[in-house]
């Protein structure tokens, strides 16, 4: 494994949090183990690295439910065609992805070549902000708070 993996545990749930080389922007995903799946936040900027994660997760013996994307920047959403889970993200983030992730991933798939997809995934499945309790663990999303825009005089 080329990237870092550190592993902390609190009440009962293990993060897994993945962090990649230098050459892959040094993002981290996190996995949430649970007893019986696997939820990641976050994927790579990269398809080296989001197949790095991927394989680690094979190694817990838990499959991948959720692939959640948390923003639009390509690295949290570039690595999401590695992965085998369903993408979730807010309304918001899932706009801006079908608005400009195409164009983001052709721009990044040009610089560098096939490490980067060529086309951005989707999201499936909507997050809708709140708390959503799953296999015992409460989750809470927050939604985006958009700042209103300022007159300057």
């Amino acid at each position: 494994m080329l990237g870092k993996m550190t592993v902390t545990q609190n009440d009962g749930v293990r993060v897994h949090t993945y962090t990649a080389p230098d050459d892959g922007w040094r993002v981290n995903t996190h996995l949430i183990e649970l007893p019986t799946q696997v939820i990641a936040v976050d994927d790579q900027y990269t398809l080296r690295y989001a197949r790095e994660v991927v394989d680690y997760i094979s190694s817990l013996g838990k499959p991948p439910r959720r692939l959640y994307v948390t923003h639009y920047h390509p690295d949290h959403l570039l690595g999401a065609a590695a992965f085998t889970a369903p993408l979730h993200a807010l309304a918001g983030v899932k706009a801006k992805i079908e608005l400009v992730g195409d164009r983001v991933a052709a721009e990044e798939h040009a610089k560098l070549g096939d490490i980067i997809p060529q086309r951005a995934e989707r999201p499936s499945r909507i997050v809708v902000p709140g708390m959503e309790v799953i296999e015992e663990t409460r989750l809470n999303f927050l939604g985006c708070v958009t700042p209103k825009p300022r007159t300057l005089s």
